[in-house]
């Protein structure tokens, strides 16, 4: 908002025990003050003198919630008991609220409670899918950065900014060619590949083997 921005700092399991972390044990809606201390530290060059506020901060080890069915009888689950998506592509909050708005407005249109349990289903099923899909995969590439930390930093944001797999390369270039235009043409130097041929039809290097795109789209030859 006007005053303030969510600060999220993610780990490997390995480099958080290593900074000596710990987990410790609060009460609902208390906060880890101490590594609150350590964080504002750390990141001392970005927040450029703004102070880190508590919000039930604290150390968590993210876990996905599937439930097959979210009713029994007449008792519904909303938000993250019946679904959670991680936090760097969905808002628990967001989703519980939908999900809140979604059950109000079945019950108002349908004649009975069956049938409005069965419309929110229905309604707010594909949704959470989708949210979760798109979720579990900015998740994963977040708990592999090692894999992208070496790669260059028009390449690495390039990556960052389409992990979800919801933004594609069309996606983006419609929201900024030029970035685009900038992360192709990096891609493209030294390749020999000529300038404006898309990522996908440069020829793929496995160790001693290189595949280059041949005229039929879709086929590769050796």
């Amino acid at each position: 908002d006007a005053t303030g921005s969510t600060f999220i700092v993610e780990m490997h399991d390995s480099v958080w025990r290593r900074a000596e972390f710990s987990a410790g044990s609060f009460a609902p809606g208390e906060s880890d003050t101490a590594a609150i201390a350590v964080i504002g530290d750390l990141f001392a060059d970005l927040l450029d003198g703004q102070q880190m506020r508590a919000n039930n901060s604290r150390w968590i080890s993210f876990g996905t919630v599937r439930c097959e069915s979210w009713r029994a009888g007449n008792v519904v689950l909303l938000g993250d008991a019946a679904h959670t998506a991680h936090f760097s592509i969905g808002s628990g909050t967001k989703l519980a609220m939908e999900d809140a708005l979604a059950l109000a407005a079945s019950l108002h249109e349908q004649s009975t409670v069956d049938d409005a349990l069965a419309a929110y289903d229905a309604e707010r099923r594909p949704v959470v899918v989708s949210t979760q899909r798109a979720a579990q995969a900015s998740l994963e590439w977040f708990e592999n950065l090692g894999r992208y930390v070496h790669q260059e930093p028009e390449q690495f944001a390039f990556n960052l900014l389409t992990r979800s797999r919801r933004v594609t390369l069309d996606n983006l270039r419609l929201r900024d060619p030029e970035f685009v235009s900038t992360v192709e043409s990096a891609f493209s130097a030294g390749t020999g590949v000529a300038a404006g041929t898309p990522p996908m039809f440069h020829p793929y290097r496995l160790r001693g083997l290189e595949l280059r795109s041949s005229d039929q789209p879709g086929f590769w030859e050796r």
